[in-house]
């Protein structure tokens, strides 16, 4: 299983200037508090960094062939209905659709530029940028009490989008979902920055997408809490720096974590609406909330005990 602290290991970020991160993450809260109903699992989409198609696959003979490729052939969305020990492409779409096609269609190597632009029906040759891109294997074994265990392998391979470790965030969230108890997930994993060109078993890790869940659901009750609460309300700041914190796949997150004031850890604690939202999904917060949490815990317990 890959952890929250294990993700950050993989993002080695490049370094670079962190410039204006504050202002970025707060006009990005305030973008949310404008729409009066959003769609708060969107929302968390769009936070998400999208990868767009590189250069050489843009020409539109390129972008021709590949689609005369794809002439005949039917996508799925459901992994129920992939063929075992056959390789897929799969895309996460922009709005949370994951789409697969068979590798190879009558002996012709198919894109995921070319996946890309039929599950969206593009038809003037422009690829759409995607949350993810990879290939997918599916297995499936008898255990011990001779009920079959459907294994789902996934990688990162993609020419086209060349997708950084990040991208599995997406893929697992859209997973998580959809599929049935009987299913066992793996994500290939090494090091930060990898393009996956093939399948390798060696590198692959299980998934508890309970855990998935759980991360996502906290991602989406704070977004829900900023959104309620006018953005001076002490916890609105504290909320924010928690999601920028925990969240791994966004266009302005920061490897060094924005740290959170002694003043800021008490509203925390304090506002009782934004401590309960946290409060049984602390493993998922940054370690100076669970050690904030901790030492109060302690100390409540010393008093009662007094």
């Amino acid at each position: 299983m890959i952890n929250n602290d294990e993700m950050h290991k993989l993002l080695e970020s490049d370094k670079t200037e962190k410039k204006t991160f504050l202002s970025s993450l707060f006009q990005f809260f305030s973008e949310i508090k404008k729409i009066e109903e959003p769609d708060f699992s969107q929302q968390l989409r769009d936070s998400y960094m999208a990868f767009e198609v590189k250069e050489g696959f843009t020409e539109r003979f390129v972008t021709k062939a590949e689609d005369g490729d794809y002439q005949g052939v039917v996508l799925e969305n459901d992994p129920d209905k992939l063929k075992e020990e056959v390789l897929y492409l799969y895309i996460v779409t922009l709005d949370g659709q994951i789409w697969f096609a068979p590798q190879f269609q009558k002996g012709v190597k198919l894109t995921h530029g070319g996946l890309a632009r039929k599950a969206l029906a593009v038809e003037d040759g422009k690829t759409p940028a995607v949350l993810a891109a990879g290939t997918v294997l599916k297995t499936q074994e008898k255990k011990e009490n001779l009920k079959e265990q459907k294994n789902l392998f996934f990688n990162l391979a993609s020419g086209h989008f060349e997708p950084e470790v990040i991208g599995y965030t997406s893929v697992l969230e859209v997973l998580a979902e959809t599929l049935a108890d009987d299913y066992s997930l793996f994500i290939q994993v090494g090091y930060a920055h990898t393009h996956y060109k093939s399948m390798d078993y060696r590198y692959c890790e299980p998934v508890i997408l309970q855990n998935v869940m759980e991360n996502k659901t906290l991602k989406l009750n704070l977004l829900q809490y900023i959104h309620a609460h006018d953005s001076e309300h002490p916890g609105v700041r504290v909320a924010s720096k928690i999601f920028s914190s925990m969240n791994v796949a966004g266009k302005e997150y920061e490897e060094e974590p924005v740290p959170l004031s002694e003043k800021e850890l008490q509203t925390l604690f304090n506002d009782h609406e934004l401590a309960d939202l946290i409060r049984d999904k602390l493993q998922f917060c940054p370690d100076e909330v669970q050690e904030y949490y901790k030492q109060q815990s302690s100390a409540s317990s010393l008093s009662f005990s007094g």
